[in-house]
């Protein structure tokens, strides 16, 4: 599988790259001023997620780095992530990159918003709408 360019949703875009196979799960590589950083979440990772986002109906980005820090963080998928698949705050903060993913393959909706991002499932079958 060959690497797929991506940018998140907040009004500051920032690019990454992440490529999904069915065997490796979904990798998501961003690239920052001290390098480079990777982040993977196994196909059951993301069915975590997905269940997580289901069940509770809308669900807010919540990745705030000083918040997940402290643990004031609402309820949301990056603290999921952070409580639930990897306490590394790295890959919390891949929840936005995650988002605008699942969001442009058609997996997930999203309000529009610049702050106060919210997302529900559109449709659960998110591998398929990854592999296309």
């Amino acid at each position: 599988m060959e690497w797929e360019m991506g940018l998140t949703l907040s009004p500051k875009q920032k690019e990454f790259k992440w490529k999904y196979s069915k065997s490796d799960g979904l990798i998501i590589t961003r690239t920052f001023k001290s390098g480079t950083n990777k982040t993977e979440f196994s196909n059951g990772d993301i069915d975590k997620i997905i269940n997580f986002i289901k069940g509770k109906g809308i669900v807010p980005l919540a990745n705030n780095v000083e918040k997940l820090s402290n643990a004031t963080e609402k309820e949301g998928i990056g603290s999921f992530i952070y409580q639930n698949i990897s306490s590394d705050m790295a890959n919390a903060q891949a929840a936005s990159q995650l988002v605008s993913i699942l969001y442009n393959v058609g997996a997930l909706g999203y309000n529009g918003a610049a702050r106060g991002m919210e997302f529900w499932v559109l449709e659960e079958n998110w591998k398929e709408k990854l592999i296309k």
